[in-house]
């Protein structure tokens, strides 16, 4: 959520039951239980496919949730990107890298 309006400790919308789990990794689900393959992920194996090792993870801030998108290879290049939204830090490392 932009600006971090509505946001308690625990990473729900303020009231809201449901706790969201957030974890570094491959893929994440949402609380529901959506598909983890988004667009982000098509971004990904392009990524993969050119030799770039990648992985993200999420934190919150006093801003929001952000996410820290990482992508390296093994001749020592390394692109770290943040961002508010998962798609936005994908989008721009494929701008910047493919």
């Amino acid at each position: 959520m932009p600006g971090g309006r509505g946001l308690d400790p625990r990473g729900g919308k303020t009231g809201d039951t449901r706790r969201k789990v957030t974890r570094c990794g491959k893929f994440i689900r949402d609380d529901i239980g959506s598909d983890p393959v988004k667009y982000w992920g098509i971004i990904a194996d392009k990524l993969s496919a050119a030799a770039w090792s990648r992985g993200y993870c999420s934190a919150v801030t006093r801003d929001g949730w952000r996410w820290i998108v990482d992508a390296h290879r093994e001749d020592g290049r390394r692109y770290i990107v943040h961002s508010d939204e998962l798609l936005t830090a994908f989008l721009e490392l494929e701008a910047t890298l493919l």
